[in-house]
């Protein structure tokens, strides 16, 4: 018969999540705290009860495309017509100067640090710190 050793770790975590929420919500705490605090606890970071990466991975993944589908609900079509000017016109403001914060502080940096990484060096960097958030 075909075992699934996942399947012991993945009860566990449903039942660790289940007890932190619980705990969360008494103390008036949201419950996405208590599913972080949760993956803390009883990670390979934590306690190490749940060691397989696969399952830490499918599960972080799913909780995330959760996260993004309540955000989804909590947002109506009013709501979002009223953030248009904030959407379009902010956030591209918001891309501009924090590039140009990064790509001026890592090539000051490294004037500094007697590198002298230039300006193709600095909008790498700027460049890439942008495609990790």
């Amino acid at each position: 018969m075909h075992t699934l050793e996942f399947l012991d770790e993945l009860v566990l975590l449903c039942l660790a999540a289940l007890a932190v929420i619980t705990i969360f919500q008494r103390v008036k705490l949201p419950p996405i705290i208590g599913l972080i605090a949760t993956g803390l606890i009883i990670g390979p970071s934590g306690f190490g009860l749940v060691e397989q990466d696969t399952i830490i991975s499918a599960i972080s993944e799913l909780g995330i495309v959760m996260l993004l589908f309540t955000i989804g609900l909590e947002f109506s079509i009013d709501d979002m017509r009223k953030l248009k000017t904030i959407v379009f016109v902010g956030g591209p403001i918001q891309v501009l100067l924090s590039g140009a914060v990064i790509g001026t502080g890592a090539y000051v940096a490294s004037y500094w640090a007697g590198s002298n990484l230039g300006v193709n060096g600095a909008i790498l960097i700027q460049q890439s710190s942008h495609s990790r958030s």
